[in-house]
Protein backbone atom coordinates (compact mmCIF):
# COMPACT_ATOMS: atom_id res chain seq x y z
CA UNK A 1 0.00 0.00 0.00
CA UNK A 2 1.41 3.12 -1.05
CA UNK A 3 -1.79 5.29 0.09
CA UNK A 4 -3.77 6.22 3.37
CA UNK A 5 -6.88 6.65 1.58
CA UNK A 6 -9.95 9.49 2.18
CA UNK A 7 -11.31 9.24 5.78
CA UNK A 8 -9.91 6.54 6.19
CA UNK A 9 -9.21 6.67 10.02
CA UNK A 10 -11.71 9.41 10.37
CA UNK A 11 -13.30 9.56 14.23
CA UNK A 12 -10.93 6.51 15.30
CA UNK A 13 -9.78 6.09 18.59
CA UNK A 14 -5.88 5.35 18.00
CA UNK A 15 -3.90 7.23 20.15
CA UNK A 16 0.31 7.02 18.44
CA UNK A 17 0.15 6.07 14.92
CA UNK A 18 3.46 5.25 13.20
CA UNK A 19 3.26 4.75 9.33
CA UNK A 20 5.79 2.40 7.26
CA UNK A 21 8.15 3.75 4.72
CA UNK A 22 6.47 3.02 1.52
CA UNK A 23 3.76 5.20 2.43
CA UNK A 24 3.92 7.74 -0.59
CA UNK A 25 0.65 9.97 0.45
CA UNK A 26 -1.98 10.70 2.85
CA UNK A 27 -5.21 11.67 1.10
CA UNK A 28 -7.93 14.27 1.76
CA UNK A 29 -9.05 14.11 5.68
CA UNK A 30 -7.43 10.89 6.13
CA UNK A 31 -7.34 11.25 10.23
CA UNK A 32 -10.28 13.48 10.07
CA UNK A 33 -11.55 14.18 13.45
CA UNK A 34 -9.66 11.55 15.24
CA UNK A 35 -9.74 13.83 18.57
CA UNK A 36 -7.63 11.07 20.67
CA UNK A 37 -4.79 10.53 17.97
CA UNK A 38 -1.64 12.29 20.11
CA UNK A 39 1.21 11.46 17.78
CA UNK A 40 1.95 10.53 14.29
CA UNK A 41 5.13 9.15 12.91
CA UNK A 42 5.67 9.49 9.32
CA UNK A 43 7.83 7.90 6.97
CA UNK A 44 10.52 9.22 5.08
CA UNK A 45 8.85 7.86 2.09
CA UNK A 46 6.51 10.10 2.36
CA UNK A 47 5.69 12.83 -0.74
CA UNK A 48 2.03 14.46 -0.32
CA UNK A 49 -0.51 15.34 2.21
CA UNK A 50 -3.60 15.58 1.09
CA UNK A 51 -6.48 18.81 2.23
CA UNK A 52 -7.81 18.70 6.05
CA UNK A 53 -5.65 15.10 6.42
CA UNK A 54 -5.39 15.72 10.46
CA UNK A 55 -8.28 18.68 10.38
CA UNK A 56 -9.63 18.34 13.77
CA UNK A 57 -7.41 16.28 15.64
CA UNK A 58 -7.84 18.17 18.67
CA UNK A 59 -5.71 16.26 20.70
CA UNK A 60 -2.55 15.80 18.03
CA UNK A 61 0.53 17.00 20.17
CA UNK A 62 3.32 15.89 17.91
CA UNK A 63 4.22 15.47 14.20
CA UNK A 64 7.25 15.82 11.89
CA UNK A 65 7.32 16.87 8.63
CA UNK A 66 9.75 14.55 6.68
CA UNK A 67 11.83 16.16 3.75
CA UNK A 68 10.62 14.33 0.86
CA UNK A 69 7.01 15.72 1.58
CA UNK A 70 6.79 18.17 -1.73
CA UNK A 71 3.10 18.54 -1.41
CA UNK A 72 1.48 19.77 1.61
CA UNK A 73 -2.59 20.76 1.05
CA UNK A 74 -4.24 23.77 2.32
CA UNK A 75 -5.71 23.31 6.36
CA UNK A 76 -3.81 20.07 6.83
CA UNK A 77 -3.89 20.91 10.66
CA UNK A 78 -6.69 23.22 11.01
CA UNK A 79 -8.07 22.75 14.23
CA UNK A 80 -5.38 20.38 16.30
CA UNK A 81 -5.27 23.16 18.80
CA UNK A 82 -3.20 21.10 21.45
CA UNK A 83 -0.32 20.84 18.26
CA UNK A 84 3.01 21.68 19.87
CA UNK A 85 5.43 20.15 17.27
Amino acid sequence: METIGENAFRCSALERVVLLDGIRSIERQAFFESNWLLEIVLPSTLQSIGPGAFRNCRHLKRISIPEGVTELSANVFCGCADLES
